[in-house]
C-alpha cells in the first residue's frame, strides 16, 4: 500500500485530463485523490480487522481528529450543505477535500519510515523539475496541451494547476525540498543536480509572477540560511546557489521589460497601501479582508461552511467595479488569505486547533533542528520545516487549494512522525502501532 501512496503522489501534480479544458486540472485532481481515500480507509480498516493494528492516541491524532470533527459539523450546519460536501464549483475544496488532506497526513505518519521519506521527496522534486520546464515553456507560449478558457494568451506560468498563483504555491515547497536535498549531500553529482534544478525552479517561480510565492521563499530560503551559516562547509555551495537565483532574477527581469523589477518594488509599494489603508492593495485583497472580517462573528463557532465563501461574502456591484477592474460580475470565492477563510468558512475554534496543531509541530521539532549536522538526514528535515514553514507564509496572501494542499499535510504528516521518533525514547506514542 505504501508504493500505492508513493506513485500516487509522485504522479499527482501531472495528474490532469487536457481535453477536459476548464475542468482538466482542479476537478481531475479532485476525482483522484477522492478515490484515493476510499482505498487508502479500505487498507486501514482492512489491518485493523486483522488486528495488525492497535489503536492509540496521541497529540498529533487528536488535533487532526479534532480539526476533522470540526469540519463535519461545520458542514452539517453549513449555509449550503451540498457545497460544503463536495466543494464550490472549480475550487472542490468541501469535507471530501479535506478528508482527504487528513487521510494522508495520517498515513504518511502511521505507515511511512525514513527511508519512504526520502523516496517520496527524491520522486516529488524530480518531477517538479518536469512540471518547472514545462510551466517556462508555457510563459513563452510553447506548451503543447490544450490550455483551458481563461488561460487563453497568459504569459504566466502555472504548469498543470490551472493558475499561477497555486502553481507558485507548489513551487514553494518543492524549492525548500530541493534545497533540503542540495544542503544534505555531499556527491558531486548529486550537488549539480540538485543545483540545476533548484535553478529551474526558480526560474519557473518567477515567470509565474506570484509574489506571495516569492515571499514565501525568501522567508524559507533565510531560514535556512541561518542554519548554513553554522556550517562553514556549506558556505560555498549556498553562496553559489544565491548567486545562480541572483543572475536568473537579474537576467529574466532585462529579458521582460523589468516587470520583475516592477513587481517586486510593487511588493513595498502596496505594504504602504495597506498601511494607508488603501483598499486596493495587493489586488485588491485589502478590500475583500476588510469585508470578509466581520463576517467572523457571524459565523464564530462553526462558520458558514467548507468552500461557501462566495455565499456569505457581500456582494456589492458597485464596489466591485471599483475594486475589480469594472468587473462587477466577478465572484469572490475565497478570502485570498487561508486563515482568515478558515476563520470564515470553518469557524473560530477549527482555526485554533489547526494553529495549535502547526505550533505544535515546529515546536517539538525544534530539537531535529539542533541536531542539524552537515550531510545527514538532519538538513533534509531542515528542508522540509522550510517547506511548511514557506506555504504557510505564502498562504497569509494565497488559497488553500486541492491541487497543492495534499503535499502540504503530507509533509506536515512526516514532520510530527519525525518529532514522535525523538519523542519515542520516553514514551510510545502513536494512534495505531502495528504488531
Amino acid at each position: 500500500m505504501k508504493n500505492v501512496i508513493l506513485l500516487f503522489l509522485t504522479l499527482f501534480p501531472v495528474l490532469i485530463y487536457p481535453t477536459f479544458l476548464d475542468y482538466s486540472f482542479t476537478t481531475t485532481k479532485f476525482f483522484y485523490l477522492k478515490w484515493m481515500t476510499v482505498v487508502v480507509w479500505l487498507y486501514i480498516l482492512w489491518q485493523l480487522l486483522q488486528k495488525k493494528l492497535t489503536p492509540r492516541w496521541n497529540t498529533p491524532i487528536i488535533l487532526a481528529g479534532s480539526f476533522l470533527f470540526l469540519i463535519a459539523l461545520s458542514t452539517l450546519f453549513s449555509v449550503d450543505p451540498s457545497t460544503s460536501y463536495i466543494g464550490a464549483s472549480g475550487r472542490l475544496e468541501g469535507l471530501i477535500a479535506w478528508v482527504g488532506y487528513i487521510t494522508l497526513f495520517l498515513f504518511v505518519y502511521l505507515f511511512f519510515t525514513e527511508k519512504e521519506d526520502r523516496r517520496l521527496l527524491t520522486y516529488l522534486t524530480f518531477v517538479s523539475g518536469l512540471v518547472a520546464i514545462y510551466a517556462i515553456l508555457q510563459h513563452f507560449q510553447l506548451d503543447f496541451l490544450p490550455r483551458t478558457t481563461h488561460a487563453e494568451g497568459w504569459d504566466r506560468s502555472y504548469g498543470f494547476f490551472g493558475n499561477p498563483n497555486f502553481y507558485g504555491s507548489y513551487v514553494t515547497i518543492m524549492l525548500m525540498i530541493g534545497m533540503g536535498f542540495y544542503l544534505s549531500t555531499t556527491k558531486r553529482s548529486q550537488n549539480v543536480y540538485y543545483f540545476l534544478l533548484l535553478s529551474i525552479l526558480f526560474a519557473s517561480m518567477l515567470y509565474s509572477s506570484t509574489r506571495s510565492a516569492w515571499v514565501g521563499t525568501f522567508v524559507g530560503f533565510l531560514f535556512l540560511t541561518y542554519y548554513v551559516f553554522k556550517h562553514k562547509q556549506l558556505w560555498k555551495k549556498w553562496l553559489a546557489l544565491s548567486f545562480s537565483f541572483l543572475v536568473l532574477f537579474i537576467g529574466i527581469g532585462l529579458t521582460e521589460d523589468g516587470s520583475l523589477v516592477k513587481r517586486t518594488a510593487g511588493l513595498v509599494d502596496e505594504g504602504k497601501q495597506v498601511i494607508e489603508g488603501n483598499q486596493h492593495a495587493g489586488s485588491s485583497r485589502l478590500y475583500i479582508w476588510k469585508n470578509a472580517l466581520p463576517l467572523v462573528p457571524e459565523h464564530i463557532w462553526l462558520g458558514s461552511g467548507p468552500d461557501t465563501f462566495a455565499d456569505v461574502f457581500p456582494d456589492r456591484p458597485e464596489e466591485k467595479r471599483i475594486y475589480f477592474s469594472g468587473n462587477e460580475d466577478i465572484i469572490v470565492d475565497k478570502a485570498h488569505n487561508e486563515y482568515l477563510q478558515l476563520a470564515v468558512t470553518m469557524g473560530v475554534p477549527a482555526l485554533v486547533v489547526y494553529l495549535i496543531l502547526l505550533s505544535t509541530t515546529f515546536i517539538k521539532s525544534i530539537p531535529i533542528l539542533q541536531n542539524i549536522k552537515y550531510a545527514q538526514q538532519s538538513f533534509l528535515e531542515a528542508g522540509i520545516i522550510a517547506a511548511l514553514l514557506a506555504y504557510l507564509v505564502q498562504a497569509f496572501f494565497n488559497i488553500s487549494v486541492i491541487t497543492v494542499a495534499p503535499f502540504f499535510w503530507v509533509l506536515l504528516g512526516m514532520v510530527n512522525r519525525k518529532v514522535k521518533k525523538t519523542e519515542h525514547a520516553t514514551y510510545s506514542t502513536r494512534i495505531f502501532e502495528a504488531k
